[in-house]
């Protein structure tokens, strides 16, 4: 790849610009479209990245997101608990400089529901680092590469 090269935060919050115009700011339950179009945009932009379907976890679950759940749907209270605890949430895997990195730009969605943290905007962060330790991986959605030259790491 040619030209200035790409900061993945910056991508990304274009890509978020553009969708909160359509969710709102908060962009609740928005983050499989977020997941999708970013990816789109990470391999137009020449790096490896893939749609991660996972879970979240918040702190303090807000009752009113949970209003029509049936406890019947449960094997347990504690597995319905606990599925409040951990929401479902997709979010990018993309390869950069021979890590893998979260980045996210749904994740502020939970912000009132964490204690004694803020989710940024946009999150860029490798598994490793302490913002992810919220991230649990289930399943890889989707691959996506503009091309197959694997030294896209080193963007």
């Amino acid at each position: 790849m040619t030209g200035t090269p790409i900061h993945l935060p910056d991508l990304a919050a274009e890509v978020r610009r553009n969708l909160v115009k359509h969710y709102g700011d908060d962009m609740k339950a928005a983050c499989l479209k977020a997941a999708e179009d970013l990816s789109t945009e990470c391999a137009r932009a020449g790096f490896f990245a893939r749609v991660v379907k996972g879970t979240f976890w918040i702190d303090n679950p807000d009752p009113e997101n949970y209003t029509e759940w049936d406890p019947d749907d449960f094997k347990s209270q504690l597995a319905m608990d606990r599925a409040m605890h951990e929401p479902l949430h997709y979010w990018v895997e993309v390869i950069r400089n021979n890590r893998v990195l979260i980045l996210d730009i749904a994740a502020s969605q939970f912000n009132g529901e964490l204690d004694g943290i803020i989710m940024p905007d946009i999150v860029c962060a490798a598994y490793s680092d302490a913002l992810a330790e919220r991230y649990h991986k289930a399943q890889v959605r989707r691959k996506r590469r503009e091309d197959s030259v694997p030294a896209l790491a080193n963007k």
